[in-house]
């Protein structure tokens, strides 16, 4: 099988539960090594690369929203989303965050811990997270699986617009995508 993602293209790969989307996305996203085959990144086998330029490439080219969002419930919002910058040793770009927060609708919520926020808002730190480095490219696994009908299409509409604004690829594994 070969799988081409261009850039600020966005791709859907939909499949039934147990299908192996996830262990794809996985796979593509530098996180778990194929038994066969090859993944390539801008001409570079990916896995042949050292530990170090992989992880600079997960950390800087990639952006990656989890389906169960993965935000650490002892952080705000704000240090959620500012947490990737952390790992690349960028500097703190406090007006990226708050423009993020605006577009994400999220900006009331910075200083609140996962806890207490909803889904929707858990899932819009989760996005702001992936977008805070500018990534190439973004793995999302089921973004919409555990939100109702209305948010999963302001989700699904945030995350085309943020895509096509940013010439971001978008790689979305889904049971089923409603857009």
């Amino acid at each position: 099988m070969q799988f081409s993602i261009s850039k600020g293209e966005i791709s859907i790969i939909e499949g039934k539960s147990g299908s192996g989307k996830s262990t794809l996305l996985s796979i593509l996203g530098g996180m778990e090594q194929p038994t066969k085959g090859k993944v390539y990144y801008n001409n570079h086998s990916l896995y042949d690369l050292s530990d170090y330029e992989q992880s600079k490439i997960r950390g800087e080219k990639f952006g990656f929203i989890f389906q169960s969002f993965q935000l650490i419930p002892e952080l705000t919002a704000k240090e959620n989303i500012e947490l990737p910058l952390e790992f690349i040793g960028n500097n703190k770009s406090e007006w990226k965050v708050f423009e993020l927060a605006e577009e994400l609708g999220i900006k009331y919520q910075l200083d609140k811990k996962p806890p207490f926020l909803s889904g929707g808002e858990q899932q819009r730190v989760a996005i702001a997270r992936a977008l805070i480095t500018s990534p190439e490219v973004i793995f999302a696994d089921e973004p919409t699986g555990n939100l109702d009908e209305n948010t999963s299409k302001v989700i699904v509409n945030l995350l085309t617009k943020l895509c096509l604004q940013q010439h971001v690829s978008l790689v979305v594994v889904t049971n089923s995508f409603k857009g």
